[in-house]
């Protein structure tokens, strides 16, 4: 039995009780899309649990027992699974354990594979056709086009920017109702037709134009710091690095009581190098080519000077 079909089979065993945990970025947000579209087809209405890797967005989801966690690296922090009964993990980033060693279902590719890049929506369609879940394609692929596992059209880069610009301007608990509005959908056309998002996709756009412009690629390591009270740090990153994909650029700025990190490479290894950097005065971690980091705030600085000093250090990855 493949790993998908472990996954499908413990997910029709769950009806009452259980959670649907997910990322707050496109990737999680069409993963709970297509899990909840499976459970709406049951008249069944999950918990629905949006956030960070952090240990509090775990704790929203009690008391339910049964635990379906959508783009998040719970094996990592396997004492946050304590209290479900049932879990089942769908995730692509690099894995630290393997949770069916502990009794629950992990599906990740990079188990076998470490190299093997694959978005969870991507994995979630899999998924879903095996719980005879039709007509999920279109969201998955919105979801692999916001992490970057495969290249998008047009319309599936607008419904990206509706997911951002909803969680820049409203917050990520607002991701809640963008992942069942996606459920619902018939299709891309009728989510992009959606006014409210179009507006704050609209506004959101006009203060990252902003950002982008005011940006100078004169190194080959490129800090910038901005000042903006959405929560765009991660999408002026990724604006930037498709504009110049040769450089290595960090962009970070306070985000209320921390700093916000996010960084992109095709040069160096930042998951691992956010991650050493991180240690002791914040989190960091990621993707090689995407990683990300939230400091305490005043220890900015340390984290920036000991950033320098790993990539100055670093073996490129080419």
């Amino acid at each position: 039995m493949s790993s998908a079909e472990k996954v499908a089979e413990a997910i029709r065993t769950m009806r009452e009780n259980t959670a649907i945990i997910f990322h707050c970025d496109a990737d999680g947000v069409c993963s709970a899309a297509q899990i909840l579209r499976y459970f709406f087809s049951l008249c069944v209405a999950p918990k629905l649990v949006c956030g960070e890797l952090e240990e509090s967005t775990f704790s929203k989801a009690h008391p339910c027992e049964n635990a379906i966690i959508l783009d998040l690296a719970a094996d990592h922090h396997i004492t946050w699974l304590k209290g479900f009964s049932r879990v089942v993990l769908i995730d692509h980033h690099l894995p630290q354990r393997d949770l069916n060693e502990f009794g629950f279902v992990h599906f990740n590719p990079r188990l076998k594979n470490r190299s093997v890049y694959i978005s969870a929506s991507e994995l979630c369609k899999e998924v879903c056709e095996l719980l005879g879940v039709a007509n999920t394609e279109w969201i998955a692929r919105i979801g692999a086009v916001g992490d970057r596992s495969i290249e998008g059209t047009e319309r599936e880069m607008k419904a990206v920017e509706y997911i951002d610009a909803v969680r820049a301007i409203e917050g990520e608990e607002k991701l809640v109702e963008v992942a069942k509005t996606l459920a619902t959908c018939k299709n891309i056309d009728e989510f992009l037709s959606i006014r409210k998002y179009k507006e704050l996709a609209e506004k959101l756009n006009k203060e990252i134009e902003k950002w982008v412009r005011g940006f100078s690629p004169s190194r080959e390591i490129c800090f910038y710091e901005i000042d903006t009270p959405y929560s765009i740090i991660s999408v002026v990153a990724n604006k930037l690095f498709d504009m110049y994909p040769e450089k290595t650029i960090i962009v970070y700025g306070i985000r209320g009581n921390c700093v916000k990190i996010s960084g992109r490479s095709r040069k160096y290894n930042l998951g691992e190098i956010f991650k050493k950097a991180s240690e002791g005065i914040g989190k960091g971690g990621g993707h090689p080519v995407a990683a990300g980091a939230r400091i305490e705030l005043g220890k900015e600085s340390i984290f920036i000077e000991k950033l320098k000093k790993l990539l100055s250090g670093a073996e490129k990855c080419v």
